[in-house]
C-alpha cells in the first residue's frame, strides 16, 4: 500500500498573530476530482496580415467530443468546438465568409467590438438563411481599446440555440490584456470557456437556470486539462465566454495583481467574466517541509 504523505506546516493563530506547528495528512488529488486530463492546448490564430483578416466560417450541426464525453448535435464553427482565435489589430478590417449549414437563419456578431451596424457590418438584424453563404465586414477603429472579445451569431430569435449548440469564439484585438507596459514579455494564454448539456449524448439546451449542475465545462474542449507554471512564475490568462462560471481546473495558490485597466476579472483561475481586462496570476511558493514514512 502506498503510504500517506504527511506535513508540516506552519499554520497562522489570527487571534494572537502567532503560529503553530502542526502536522498534517494530505488526501490523495485523485480521490476528491475528476482524474486530470491531457496538457493545457491553445487554440489555432488565424492573424490579419497587411491590415485584412479574411476568414471563412463555417456553422453546421456534427459530432465532436465535448471534453472526454462523445456527443451529437454539436454545432460548431469550421467542425471545431473550439473554434480558431480570430486576431485583428485596430485600424484592420476583418472580413468573415459565413458559409451557413444550420436549418435556421444565422449572421456573426463581434461581442463587444466599437464597430458599424449598418450593411454587411455587425448588423444584428442580418439574415442569412439556411444554406446561404454572405461576407459579413466589420472595421475595426485605429482607436478602439485593444483585448479580449468573442464572437457569436446574433439573429434574434436564435441566440440561445445557437450559442447553447455550440457557437461562439474569442476575438483578440490588438494584445489580448489590452496593451498593458507592466505586462510585456510575460507568457499568454487564452481560455475558451464554455458550458454544455449534454443528455444520452446529444447535446441539449436547458431552460434558463436549470440543469446548471449537469453541465461540462470546458477549457479550449478540454475537461480539467493541465497547466504547468513554476512557482514565482507570472502569466497573464485571457479568458472568453458567454456567461459567468467556474473554471474545471484546479485553483492553486495563486496572487491576484491589479492593473490599470476597467473591468479586471473578480478571482484569478477561479470566477471569470467577459471583460477586456487581464488576470494576472503568480503561484506562491508552499511554506511546508514535506516528509514520506519510510
Amino acid at each position: 500500500m502506498t503510504p500517506t504523505p504527511t506535513t508540516r506546516c506552519r499554520i497562522p493563530n489570527n487571534r494572537r498573530g502567532r503560529s503553530l506547528a502542526r502536522t498534517l495528512t494530505l488526501e490523495p488529488l485523485a480521490d476528491r476530482i475528476v482524474p486530470a486530463m491531457d496538457p493545457f492546448q491553445e487554440p489555432p490564430i488565424l492573424a490579419a496580415v497587411d491590415g485584412v483578416l479574411d476568414v471563412t466560417l463555417t456553422q453546421a450541426v456534427g459530432e465532436a467530443m465535448i471534453g472526454d464525453t462523445p456527443a451529437s448535435n454539436v454545432w460548431m464553427y469550421n467542425d471545431q468546438f473550439a473554434p480558431p482565435i480570430l486576431q485583428v489589430n485596430p485600424g484592420d478590417t476583418l472580413n468573415v465568409n459565413i458559409v451557413n449549414e444550420l436549418e435556421q437563419p444565422t449572421n456573426l456578431h463581434p461581442h463587444g467590438v466599437n464597430t458599424s451596424p449598418l450593411g454587411n457590418g455587425d448588423n444584428v438584424l442580418l439574415n442569412i438563411a439556411p444554406g446561404e453563404t454572405f461576407t459579413q465586414s466589420f472595421d475595426i477603429p485605429s482607436f478602439h481599446p485593444e483585448g479580449t472579445y468573442w464572437y457569436h451569431p446574433h439573429r434574434h430569435g436564435f441566440v440561445n440555440d445557437q450559442i447553447g449548440h455550440g457557437l461562439s469564439g474569442m476575438l483578440l484585438i490588438g494584445r489580448g490584456d489590452g496593451g498593458i507596459r507592466e505586462l510585456d514579455g510575460l507568457v499568454q494564454n487564452h481560455l475558451i470557456l464554455k458550458n454544455t448539456w449534454v443528455v444520452d449524448g446529444e447535446v441539449m439546451i436547458p431552460q434558463d437556470g436549470e440543469n446548471h449542475d449537469d453541465q461540462i465545462f470546458t477549457v479550449n474542449g478540454q475537461v480539467n486539462p493541465v497547466l504547468t507554471m513554476k512557482a514565482g512564475e507570472w502569466r497573464v490568462f485571457r479568458s472568453s465566454t458567454r456567461r459567468r462560471t467556474s473554471t474545471p481546473t484546479r485553483k492553486p495558490r495563486t496572487k491576484p495583481v491589479a492593473v490599470p485597466h476597467p473591468r479586471p476579472s473578480a478571482s484569478p483561475l477561479h470566477r471569470w467574466r467577459w471583460s477586456t481586462a487581464a488576470t494576472v496570476v503568480r503561484p506562491r511558493p508552499r511554506r511546508c517541509t514535506r516528509s514520506w514514512p519510510s
